[in-house]
Parts: structure tokens; sequence; C-alpha cells
């Protein structure tokens, strides 16, 4: 379908919805090196060419959500939005954000409950944006030992069944 016209008989296959969810760390780790301007800027350039890969093929439609992370999660793009009409808003950075990672991944869970998404949809990727380990483990070992001394539950991580690549 590279020319708008379909080529199938009666007019084409209707376009399954394909959810492509991005988990934006912005915790104060991302202020080193540049890696903000370059969060934003990867993801600035990403959306034209996944507007431009949905236009030439008859399978998918893409909806773009988008969930920072830092010392809390939360939406920035909530709603399922067309790639086609999605423009970068840039992020910023949390100074001594820490890194809530966890909490992202319980957004994107809850968004992925049975009849959340339309049952004919493709499976939805995820796209985890984030500082290199070296910067989370830290963090991640305060935030436990700050556990164990307040008696605080710490909820359980999300498990990772298996990985599969996307088929169209």
């Amino acid at each position: 379908m590279t020319s708008g016209v379909s080529i199938m008989p009666g007019g084409g296959i209707s376009r399954r919805p394909l959810h492509l969810f991005i988990l934006a760390d912005c915790s104060g780790s991302m202020k080193v090196d540049g890696r903000m301007q370059a969060l934003n800027f990867a993801l600035a350039s990403m959306l034209p060419h996944l507007a431009t890969w949905e236009k030439e093929q008859e399978q998918a439609q893409v909806f773009v959500r988008v969930i920072t992370f830092a010392d809390e999660a939360e939406w920035h793009i909530k709603e399922p939005l067309p790639v086609r009409s999605a423009r970068w808003t840039p992020l910023q950075y949390v100074e001594k954000g820490l890194t809530a990672m966890g909490a992202a991944f319980r957004l994107v869970a809850e968004e992925l409950q049975p009849g959340r998404i339309q049952a004919r949809a493709l499976r939805p990727a995820i796209l985890l944006v984030t500082a290199p380990a070296t910067t989370i483990l830290p963090s991640l070992c305060n935030t436990m030992a700050e556990a164990e001394t307040t008696e605080a539950a710490i909820p359980p991580a999300p498990k990772v069944v298996s990985i599969e690549p996307l088929e169209l």
C-alpha cells in the first residue's frame, strides 16, 4: 500500500492496532553526559520513521503511549495517539530523581489487562529508554535498604515470561 491505494479486492483489509508503549527514564542520572537530550532526539526522530513504516505496510495502525519515570511513574501520553499525528514534546530530568522503573511497568501492565486493548490488536511493543544499569542499581539498592529499615513492602516486579519478535 505504498501509493495509498489498496491492491486488495474490495478495498483491502482493516489494519490491526499496534500499541507502542514508550517508558522514558527522567531520573537524575539522565542529566549526565547529555542523556536526556539524546533521549529526546532519538524519540523525536523515531516517530516520523514509524509513521512512514505504518503508511508503507497494510497490516498495522500504530498507536503511541508514553510513560515517564523518576521518583514516580506518570503518563506523558496516556490515550493511544496515532503515530502519524504524534509530535514529540521534550522531556526534562528530575533533579536527584530516583528510577521508579517498576512503577512504570505496573502502569503498562494495567493497560494490558483483558478488555483494555482491542481483542484484534497485534501484540503490544514496549520500548524502555533508560540510563545504564550502573546508575539504576545503586538507587534500587538504596530503595531496598530503606524498605528493610521502614518495614515497607516492595511490590513484586513484573515477570517477563517470554520475549517474541513482532510478526506482521
